[in-house]
């Protein structure tokens, strides 16, 4: 009997703690979505303002770098969907 006894009281200690760190992250959840929208919100005015004290070469140094990436990107994607079809 004592055995079962602190069988359940560990049990119920564990769904204690489980219970505690599902809330923690769900409140953490939120904090991030409600920082996103706070944040997202001000990104227009920062991105003016980068595009402000940005000189014209950086800005197409950037431009090129952003198209450089992209079609990196698209080539990976291609690849891998002929290496996955090829499988």
């Amino acid at each position: 009997m004592t055995a079962f006894i602190v069988i359940v009281a560990a049990l119920g200690l564990l769904a204690l703690v489980g219970g505690l760190v599902a809330f923690t992250y769900l409140c953490a959840m939120a904090t991030g979505r409600a920082l996103a929208l706070v944040f997202q919100v001000e990104s227009g005015q920062a991105a003016c303002e980068v595009d402000e004290l940005l000189s014209p070469e950086h800005l197409a140094e950037i431009d090129t770098l952003v198209t450089t990436s992209q079609r990196m990107a698209r080539d990976a994607q291609r690849r891998a969907e002929a290496w996955s079809s090829a499988r």
